[in-house]
């Protein structure tokens, strides 16, 4: 049985949003809430105007409902953007035709267990220390997958955001997964 004494938060991305908007009357704002008038969809700005006031697209995240083609969007910003959707909302593809994502906290306050150790063997000079790779074991209970998840923590030594990088073993027992073992490799910037 293993212990878990470490804490960690795992995330889930998510793809950002395109909506596309004709009849624009006043700009939009970066990082305000958009409604949908007849739909009551919400979502925040993460770029906004991408086209003139009157016609273009918004990219947006933290979506909750569904926008309607066709209904009218405003957003909280002074003063407020107005315009209507000219088609239904699509997920946002950037210039290099991939898709954006954002990340949100899915599971909070998870046991875990960091450690380090060397990825290879090396020969060290006087004073030099091994590249240690940064893995985790996670509670047989919570939800990973690669690419999808990032799991971040404050523990001593290992304090930063990590991307889970595959494959992810699973040892079983007789009741299903065991726990799950991720090596992990820290996200640039964080």
């Amino acid at each position: 049985m293993l212990l878990y004494p470490d804490l960690c938060t795992i995330l889930r991305r998510h793809p950002k949003q395109k909506l596309s908007y004709a009849s624009g009357t006043s700009a939009f704002h970066a990082g305000a809430t958009v409604t949908g008038g007849t739909s009551g969809a919400i979502a925040t700005i993460d770029r906004a105007a991408v086209g003139t006031t009157a016609t273009g697209y918004l990219i947006v995240r933290s979506v909750t409902g569904t926008f309607q083609s066709g209904e009218i969007i405003t957003d909280n910003g002074s003063p407020a953007g107005h315009a209507q959707l000219s088609v239904a909302p699509a997920v946002y593809l950037n210039g290099s035709n991939e898709r954006e994502y954002y990340w949100l906290n899915d599971q909070a306050n998870v046991s875990a267990r960091f450690y380090q150790m060397a990825s290879r063997m090396q020969v060290l000079g006087a004073g030099e220390y091994p590249a240690m790779d940064v893995f985790v074991h996670l509670p047989g209970n919570v939800t990973v997958q690669e690419e999808e998840y990032r799991i971040s923590t404050t523990n001593e030594g290992v304090t930063g955001l990590y991307q889970i990088l595959g494959p992810i073993r699973t040892p079983r027992n007789m009741w299903g997964v065991d726990h799950y073992e991720c090596k992990l490799k820290e996200v640039a910037g964080s």
